[in-house]
């Protein structure tokens, strides 16, 4: 990695600052309070978000407008630009690193991920390997050679490593320890590979019963269907069974209305035909009728000559009556009474049909 440039903004004690690092090794001096540390730690700020105090205390003292951190650098080839900034009153932190022109990473915790990722460290290692602080190089012309390399095993970060060799080392050991007496612990070889055996032959058998199991699976979901198949046709079915019916109940109700109709139409005709019988009998009595008023017609011509006869008064005999023509008259009278009789009892009852 290799900084190219650092631009400030309302950061601590600087107001603005534009400071380009040339190539090879940089060294920074100044009096006390310069801010030298407060240029080595906007770097660390710009790159992790990490500082010395809380974020509300980053900003310059008297300053209300935006505080930012914008710092250009290489890495592998590639020109890399990170920059942070707190603004408003509430301290907003806003962070975007940039590889050229397009945007890498947007985000206070996205910005710090990726350059963790891009480096290869964290905010630790870095500040331990890339630069170092004040007073550290002061250090190693006071101390004596194993303190000046247990020094530089701290400014590079590596003592941290050996205690984590160490501990890598005793935890090998317990391992080893606990392999042994779980190797103790263990039955015998010979006894797990029969029950591996028996356990391979029981997981065959049972892979077998599995297949004859699916194929009777797969044979009840055919069936099933069938089944199925079989419900929905007799539901089918069933629906126009009892469509029928209800169209059947109908019919059954006007064939019945039908019946009942043609039976008064039966009995009408019946009716209608001994009607027709009496008319025809009626039709021929009054044929009778009309003879016997003709045969009456001179039976009451003579009747009413008769009475016209009884009512003149009596002739005086001149002439001796011959008694048998007077004998024959007066049977043929009764005759034609006895008739005019039985034609009247006729004609009563002839009368008594007509007015039925």
């Amino acid at each position: 990695m290799l900084i190219v440039s650092l631009e400030l903004r309302n950061y601590r004690v600087f107001e603005s600052l534009d400071l380009e690092f040339p190539p090879g090794v940089v060294g920074i001096y100044g009096a006390n309070g310069a801010g030298k540390s407060t240029l080595l730690e906007s770097i660390l700020w710009v790159l992790y978000g990490k500082a010395r105090t809380q974020k509300g205390d980053i900003r310059s003292t008297a300053s209300t407008g935006e505080c930012s951190a914008e710092l250009r650098f290489e890495h592998d080839g590639h020109h890399y630009r990170a920059r942070r900034s707190i603004s408003g009153q509430n301290a907003t932190v806003k962070a975007r690193l940039w590889i050229g022109e397009q945007v890498a990473a947007d985000g206070p915790t996205e910005v710090e991920r990726f350059v963790q990722s891009l480096l290869g460290m964290d905010h630790s290692a870095f500040r331990a390997s890339v630069f170092a602080e004040q007073k550290q190089l002061a250090a190693f012309s006071d101390q004596s050679p194993e303190r000046r390399r247990q020094l530089v095993l701290q400014l590079l970060g590596i003592t941290p490593l050996e205690k984590a060799r160490d501990n890598a080392r005793a935890d090998a050991r317990q391992c080893q320890a606990d392999h042994q007496r779980m190797v103790a612990l263990l039955p015998e070889l010979g006894r797990l590979e029969q029950r591996a055996s028996d356990a391979t032959s029981a997981a065959v058998e049972a892979e077998s019963a599995a297949q004859t199991a699916r194929r009777h699976a797969d044979a009840g979901e055919a069936a099933l269907a069938e089944v199925l198949a079989s419900l929905a046709t007799m539901e089918e079915a069933r629906v126009r069974h009892d469509l029928v019916r209800q169209r059947g109940g109908a019919v059954r109700d006007r064939r019945d209305r039908a019946a009942a109709e043609l039976r008064r139409i039966t009995d009408e005709l019946l009716q209608l035909d001994q009607d027709r019988r009496r008319h025809g009998e009626l039709r021929d009595l009054a044929a009778s009728w009309e003879e016997l008023e003709l045969r009456l017609t001179p039976l009451r011509a003579y009747d009413a000559a008769r009475r016209e006869l009884d009512s003149l008064p009596p002739l005086p005999v001149l002439i001796t009556p011959d008694p048998a023509p007077v004998a024959q008259a007066r049977a043929d009278v009764e005759i034609a009474g006895s008739d005019l009789a039985v034609l009247q009892a006729q004609v009563r009852q002839a009368q008594s049909h007509l007015d039925a």
